[in-house]
């Protein structure tokens, strides 16, 4: 049997865990809000109309009761508001229904207190109280300052209903009233894979929907992923599983819950005996969203927009290693004659898209070995920071007529992906979603339109633009397509890559409940990614990309980073270019805005901030096993008491795991825990894959006896050993026991650690071989080398992977310094686009203290060996590299490497 690592271990239990949520009896989870959207009816005249559930205790929700009617006291008596919301004594013999007549005598606040305070005196629980709206154009009234309590402590049941019910109810005679009765019924809309469904919920309210998850699609998709996507709002999704719909409905215990702020994501497990699924979705803000299920082997349909008129949506989803997630997307007639845009936008992870278009009714699933467009990096090609396509009108591979469908896959690449999608033709607007990231990519010249929906709150709104490569310009106005002339935007950005528009609340033009249109302008080729949203926003982050903002004194920006992979050291970075702001960081869901009173991990340091989760952090592994990705969410404070502070913000998830791959046997196939040697190359991009053989002796302290056994494999050696006469120094460095099996012709060195405990860096002393170490090396546990010797004589033998982790490289922004870290002998990569145009190219590095050096090297990771370009002077190091230097590509990534010594 093998043996795994902790981690390894613990990821199982969580599975089984979940599983097992599933199997569980409802009961065993927590209750869920039963407010909702309400079918009322009058009895006994059946008119019907609708409603709001708005607090009360009565509805019975215990799990084994099904419940999908309640009925309101009978006899119903008018109770008038008189003047600051002041009501007559209830009625004597209640409780009964109460019809609350001349509501706008109160305001949402004081109507609460008063209705309580009035009831409560008759010591009778169970009133039902009904106000309705009194506006032509409402279905039902929202009352948003109500204050429930938690529980609620109204004796009581109280709901809106739409006006014309209401009417009907004011013009009935007494006697007719006091016969009457009202029966509420919670709205369940039915929903299928595959297909978008658009609603809205007002705050503090609920949509409910069920889900039947049968047929052959049930046999092969062990589970469903629910994406809810909000043009505006942050809606938050309770989801359970059951067996019937008596059980499911109403939803009052769940089994999955995701409240991050923004857009959710869920995986829901599926099991034979409960092929049902409740989904409440519940608004913490008011909220216009698109939800929609699908699986694995789902092609999910694209929204591309209808330009002017409506424009196209972006998806967020997650794929697992090397999976793909499978879209497409029919274009409106007017597309014929116009470019077909595609776009992939990374938070994590590097995910490729694939493009083909069929006219034929069989669905096409592309992938690396067969589309018809691709934006995989291929040899020799210019190479992008984002994934986009565009399909020329003139391309031989475009279809046309009413059954024309292009169908996208998108892969991601050795490690789990974030990633949203997009699709849209022409000039057609993209969706902003709010605190969302879209990437976007133009030529020089070239403009491209968005649109942000500005909800009914009076917040001032930021749209700001994080370059990748190349300078832009921001426009905007109200209700109409932006442009650079003066009388086709209201509001305009400077030119740099500190790219941003900022829309006061008090602005003459600001408006609620509106759309500001948006262009992106490039004066040169340009790369980036925008988002926008209202105070209190918390923005997307994307892995290893820096984000510039500014935060006033005394207040917060709010910023989220999704970690897909499961085993990874987190750093954030603060570059501060004025004030002093500070870090306060979070796991905890229910607290998604962390402050300085509220937080798990800080950085408070007087000038930029540096703030490092391990991977072994308790805080983090709890939240990775829990949850299928887990958010970090981070709160940046303008500790400055006079000045705005401004900064960049760059959040990188580094995984630990993914440098050592185990593929033979398939016993002990999988990642485990290494850390890559400070020396010698690094690890290659494109897995090193090779046999693994054992040193003899096994420490390679002395002349090896296997030497021709070693040339051209991935050779075990074993640290120590603790006896220092029998492998004294020299001999007994990393460096000098790598030189030695690499002499004999191995291709990679595994180090096994020989005592128990955690991992160690292999790290360069003074007169040990580290210079002349030319093959990639890793160290990995007692127990780990302990299980690949083992293997080693089985009959297929041991093979292994050496792989650079699979996280993001942090990106350097043109013009922007950037702080960082970087330990004795330790590397620091980042990774810079260069532009088409014709450009020196200039990389510094500036110590606040240290010596590092700085190497530079086209297109992959440097070391002290293999670079382009070098400096190694003390203290600070520049590197000029001038634009007719031959080594030097364009539109092609330069990675720069930081060494400590």
């Amino acid at each position: 049997s093998a043996l795994l690592s902790l981690t390894t271990i613990l990821l199982m239990l969580r599975h089984l865990l979940r599983d097992l949520l599933a199997l569980a009896t409802l009961g065993a989870c927590a209750a869920a809000r039963p407010g909702g959207e309400l079918a009322v009816s009058l009895l006994p005249d059946n008119v019907e109309g609708d409603g709001l559930w708005i607090v009360g205790t009565a509805w019975p929700i215990a799990a084994q009761t099904p419940a999908e009617a309640f009925q309101l006291p009978t006899g119903i008596h008018k109770w008038q508001a008189k003047s600051g919301c002041v009501f007559d004594n209830a009625p004597e013999g209640g409780p009964f229904t109460l019809l609350v007549v001349n509501f706008g005598a109160c305001d949402d606040s004081s109507l609460y207190e008063h209705l309580r305070d009035k009831l409560g005196e008759t010591q009778v629980d169970g009133w039902g109280v009904v106000i309705p709206s009194d506006s032509a154009d409402a279905h039902a009234l929202h009352l948003a300052n109500f204050e429930t309590g938690e529980p609620p402590d109204f004796p009581g049941t109280v709901i809106t209903v739409s006006k014309n019910l209401g009417d009907k109810l004011k013009a009935m005679s007494a006697d007719k009233l006091d016969k009457a009765k009202l029966n509420v019924t919670r709205v369940t809309q039915e929903v299928t894979l595959d297909t978008p469904v658009h609603a809205s919920t007002v705050q503090g309210h609920t949509s409910t929907f069920l889900y039947r998850h049968a047929g052959a699609r049930a046999e092969t998709d062990r589970s469903v992923t629910i994406s809810i996507t909000p043009t505006f709002g942050d809606p938050d999704l309770y989801v359970s599983t059951c067996a019937t719909a008596e059980q499911c409905l109403p939803l009052a215990y769940y089994d999955l819950v995701e409240r991050s702020p923004g857009d959710d994501v869920m995986v829901v497990p599926m099991v034979p005996s409960k092929p049902l699924v409740a989904i409440v979705v519940e608004a913490a803000d008011t909220t216009e969203y698109t939800m929609l299920l699908s699986t694995a082997s789902s092609i999910v349909p694209l929204e591309p927009g209808d330009q002017p008129r409506r424009p196209a949506v972006p998806r967020r989803y997650e794929a697992g290693a090397d999976e793909y997630r499978y879209f497409s997307v029919r274009f409106p007639a007017a597309a014929h004659d116009q470019p077909l845009h595609f776009a992939v936008t990374p938070l994590t992870g590097d995910p490729d898209l694939y493009l083909a278009a069929s006219s034929q009714d069989t669905p096409v699933r592309p992938d690396k070995t067969d589309s018809t467009w691709s934006s995989a990096e291929q040899e020799g090609q210019p190479q992008h920071r984002y994934e986009h396509l565009t399909v020329a009108t003139s391309d031989r591979g475009r279809c046309s007529g009413s059954g024309c469908t292009y169908y996208l896959s998108v892969q991601a690449d050795h490690a789990p992906s974030t990633f949203s999608v997009v699709a849209w033709a022409g000039d057609t607007a993209v969706q902003l979603m709010e605190g969302g990231r879209q990437a976007g990519e133009l030529p020089a010249g070239g403009t491209r339109f968005y649109v942000a929906h500005v909800a009914g709150s009076h917040s001032d709104l930021s749209i700001v633009a994080d370059m990748a490569s190349g300078a832009a310009r921001l426009y905007a106005r109200v209700g109409k397509k932006a442009g650079p002339q003066p009388e086709e935007h209201s509001w305009s950005s400077d030119t740099g890559s500190d790219l941003g528009i900022e829309i006061r609340h008090d602005d003459a033009e600001f408006c609620t409940n509106c759309e500001i249109h948006v262009a992106v302008a490039c004066e040169a080729a340009c790369s980036y990614t925008l988002v926008s949203g209202a105070n209190q926003t918390v923005a997307v982050l994307e892995d290893g990309a820096p984000a510039r903002e500014e935060v006033s004194p005394g207040s917060y920006e709010y910023f989220k980073l999704y970690l897909s992979e499961k085993t990874v050291d987190v750093e954030v970075v603060l570059t501060v270019f004025s004030g002093n702001p500070d870090i306060y960081a979070t796991v905890d869901g229910a607290n998604p805005r962390p402050t300085r009173g509220n937080f798990q991990w800080s950085s408070e340091d007087a000038a930029s901030d540096v703030l490092l989760i391990d991977h072994r952090d308790e805080l983090l592994t709890g939240c990775q096993l829990e949850q299928d990705t887990c958010v970090l969410y981070i709160g940046v404070y303008g500790q400055d008491d006079e000045a705005v502070s401004s900064f960049s913000l760059l959040a990188s998830a580094y995984p630990v795991s993914s440098a050592f791959h185990v593929a033979l046997p398939t016993a002990i196939e999988g990642d485990y825990d290494a850390y890559p040697a400070d020396f010698g190359p690094a690890l290659p991009r494109s897995p090193l894959t090779g046999a693994l053989v054992q040193a003899e002796p096994k420490h390679a302290c002395s002349e090896l006896t296997n030497a021709a056994a070693l040339s051209g494999k991935i050779v075990l050696v074993q640290r120590g050993p603790r006896d220092e006469t029998a492998c004294p120094l020299p001999h007994a460095y990393f460096a000098n026991k790598i030189k030695r099996v690499q002499d004999a012709g191995a291709v990679g060195v595994v180090m096994a650690n020989n005592v128990e405990g955690s991992l160690v860096f292999m790290g360069a002393v003074s007169g040990d071989h580290a210079t002349l170490v030319e093959v990639p090396s890793v160290f990995v546990s007692k127990a780990t080398g302990d299980l690949l010797e083992r293997h080693l004589h089985d009959d297929a033998g041991v093979f292994v992977q050496l792989a650079s982790p699979s996280g993001r490289v942090p990106l350097l922004v043109d013009g922007e310094p950037q702080h960082g870290v970087s330990g004795h002998s330790q590397w620091r990569y980042y990774e810079l686009f260069t532009p088409p145009g014709a450009d020196d190219v200039t990389v510094s590095v500036t110590p606040d203290f240290g010596n590092p050096d700085l190497f530079v090297r086209v297109r992959d990771y440097p070391d002290t060996l293999r670079y382009t370009w070098s400096s190694e002077s003390e203290g600070g190091d520049t590197i000029h590299i001038a634009a007719d230097d031959p080594d030097l590509c364009r539109q092609c990534a330069l990675v720069v490497g930081v060494l400590g010594q």
